[in-house]
């Protein structure tokens, strides 16, 4: 443990006991496990979200092998499965009609991917940084963060539709999603933007014969079709962004087209089932990497980043789980560094993953590696 760390939080402990040694801001993928890592190590946590749990977002939930792996480590895997989330160990890869499929490269001994509902999954991650000891506020809106000079001392927040109050803390850690109101506050420059170059939408079906992870990419379509909970599959259809309000006007119609004409076979085994839930989607936001300082700003987690926003949704849950923003300078504990070391090694491809993506998102086929002459 970081001496001065502990230092420093026992001086705010025994100065004022309502001074927080961390403030997280959003209570979902990313937010929870962080709340969670410094309650399991004796910190003082208060950890809001505008939304109440269980609750759904807009949001895919694809957890690749490296997020299964942190959820194994931070004991949480077997919550996961005890839901009936079905472990996925094999994907299918169907660029232009050429369909390959194969077994999930293992990490670490972890060869399978998750892909539990936002409503199974975030509520599992609240209810572990809170059995952790962190105090959670639902229904918690964040209208901006108190500053003493440059740094950053807390958050002014309203709790649902009462009183605004003050709460102070050593960092404020925003976790808070693609809007983050924290990101906005602390301004970090951004790098390697990729613009908005898909729109996406999906569903639900239930009935659907489908065990494997699935992803289509044929005539200017993107489709990802993967189990979940309740015995249902999830379907993600994407359209290049000139499309946008074509697509919107008519979603079912392109949705059966699209299934069609780049996945008949997976548009057959939908054919037999039942969509369960009304088509959601948007642009896609943009993609970049941002750096680690802004206006009385630091960073902890993943190096280099206060939020990587990935083109492609299914990567954004694997990005955000091991990522936090610390609006303060200050060293970093044992348990963020042992992560940070378990990010690094999945995390290194990042740049190469957002180049992939930044094309998958203008679905164009991906370029193949050439091989460096010896």
């Amino acid at each position: 443990m970081s001496r001065w760390f502990a230092v420093q939080s026992q001086r705010r402990r025994d100065m004022d006991p309502i001074v927080y040694d961390a403030i997280v801001v959003g209570a979902r993928c990313a937010g929870s496990p962080t709340a969670m890592l410094l309650a399991r190590r004796g910190y003082r946590v208060l950890l809001l979200d505008r939304d109440r749990f269980p609750g759904d977002i807009m949001s895919t939930h694809l957890i690749k092998t490296g997020g299964v792996l942190r959820l194994r480590r931070w004991g949480l895997l077997e919550r996961i499965v005890a839901t009936g989330c079905p472990a996925v160990t094999q994907i299918t890869l169907d660029i232009g009609g050429c369909a390959l499929t194969a077994p999930m490269s293992p990490l670490e001994g972890v060869a399978e991917i998750h892909a539990p509902r936002r409503t199974v999954l975030d509520k599992i991650l609240v209810d572990a940084a809170v059995a952790a000891g962190a105090e959670l506020r639902e229904g918690a809106t964040v209208r901006e963060l108190l500053r003493n000079g440059e740094r950053v001392v807390g958050v002014r927040v309203r709790i649902g539709q009462g009183a605004i109050v003050e709460e102070r803390a050593g960092i404020v850690i925003g976790a808070d999603g693609l809007r983050s109101a924290v990101a906005r506050a602390v301004e970090p420059p951004t790098y390697e933007v990729v613009p908005t170059r898909a729109c996406w939408y999906y569903s639900y079906w239930s009935g659907v014969d489908l065990a494997d992870f699935r992803i289509h990419l044929r005539g200017g379509r993107y489709i990802l079709a993967f189990p979940t909970n309740d015995g249902l599959t999830c379907v993600l259809l994407g359209w290049p962004i000139s499309m946008f309000h074509q697509v919107r006007g008519d979603i079912d119609h392109h949705a059966r087209a699209a299934l069609r004409e780049a996945a008949p076979d997976l548009a057959q085994r939908i054919a037999a089932g039942c969509r369960e839930e009304r088509f959601v989607g948007q642009p896609m936001s943009r993609g970049s990497f941002a750096v680690p300082s802004g206006r009385g700003g630091h960073s902890s987690g993943t190096p280099g980043t206060i939020a990587i926003r990935a083109p492609a949704g299914a990567s954004r849950m694997r990005f955000a789980m091991p990522s936090c923003s610390v609006t303060r300078s200050t060293p970093r504990t044992p348990v963020m560094r042992r992560d940070a070391e378990l990010g690094g090694r999945i995390d290194g491809l990042d740049h190469r993953v957002l180049g992939l993506e930044s094309r998958v998102a203008l679905l164009e086929s991906p370029r193949p590696r050439r091989r460096r002459r010896r």
